[in-house]
């Protein structure tokens, strides 16, 4: 699976492989995972 920007690099790639592919690695990476929302509210 493509990490950080490598993931911009992917073109026309099917969504939802990227997000399948996301969850597998989540679920085989150990220890905590930080998710960080794409907008943040007013006050960031």
């Amino acid at each position: 699976m493509p990490h950080g920007k490598e993931v911009f690099h992917t073109g026309n790639a099917n969504l939802g492989q990227l997000h399948e592919s996301r969850w597998q690695w989540l679920e085989q990476v150990a220890g905590p995972a930080v998710a960080l929302p794409t907008e943040y509210p007013d006050g960031y």
